[in-house]
């Protein structure tokens, strides 16, 4: 888990096609966080970055149904996903996999895409991203993926 600063909330998460096209200093931060946290994960699964291609798109969603559960798609390893939860009140409860965490303000995670994840709460301010290989985007929207270089 990583933070996020409050000035790089302001920039990053206004609506946008791709959060991360925003050309700034504080995108760029919180970029180089992701990629720190994705050459973490690839290490982890013995996946060699480098060669991988990797390439980011992002969606701000400001609600969230708790009826069922969400899953990130791509088909796991080598595809991954994550949350930056935004909201400054109540932290957010969530699950992911079989994993119970909580959220606050300026949390980012990282995990592997295909995962169930449920919500505590319908209510929500967050920026969730996914991260895949260039050879898996075929077929995508031109200009939802930037790389991860």
């Amino acid at each position: 888990m990583d933070k996020i600063k409050n000035q790089q909330k302001e920039k990053i998460f206004k609506d946008s096609f791709n959060h991360f096209s925003i050309y700034d200093k504080n995108t760029h931060s919180f970029l180089i966080k992701i990629k720190k946290m994705l050459k973490d994960a690839c290490a982890n699964h013995e996946i060699n970055y480098d060669r991988t291609f990797y390439f980011i798109s992002s969606y701000h969603q400001k609600n969230v149904s708790t009826e069922h559960w969400y899953d990130t798609g791509g088909i796991r390893i080598p595809c991954f996903s994550g949350i930056a939860f935004l909201d400054e009140t109540d932290p957010l409860e969530v699950t992911i996999g079989d994993k119970r965490m909580s959220l606050s303000s300026g949390d980012v995670i990282l995990f592997e895409s295909g995962h169930k994840i449920i919500y505590e709460k319908s209510d929500v301010n967050m920026l969730s991203f996914n991260i895949a290989p260039l050879d898996m985007l075929k077929g995508q929207y031109p200009q939802k993926w930037i790389p991860m270089l």
